[in-house]
């Protein structure tokens, strides 16, 4: 890993999916770039650490429990151990995935 790390450069897009790169990992953190396409959706799931997403580019929502939230470029949702979350791309969108400890 270098001393500075641009999110935008780490993206990598794939037509049949939502593809994450890990561009920091340790056992008290771990940093995920995901690029997803128009449409791509990574579902619902849970983790046994703190999960905060950040919206570097584009537009589209991250699922918070039970409920959608729109978001654009610029926006953060943090979200508690063993909570349920989502994200889904309205259009080309790139998010930022800091994980709290290491799963």
């Amino acid at each position: 890993m270098s001393l500075i790390e641009n999110v935008l450069k780490k993206a990598r897009f794939d037509e049949q999916r939502p593809r994450g790169t890990i561009i920091a990992d340790s056992p008290e953190a771990r940093a995920v770039v995901f690029a997803f396409q128009s449409g791509q959706e990574v579902g619902s799931h849970t983790s046994p650490s703190r999960v905060f997403l950040y919206c570097v580019r584009g537009k589209g929502a991250f699922l918070k429990g039970e409920s959608w939230y729109p978001v654009r470029e610029g926006d953060f949702l943090g979200f508690e151990p063993g909570e349920a979350h989502a994200m889904r791309a309205e259009e080309e969108m790139v998010v930022l995935a800091l994980i709290a400890p290491c799963p």
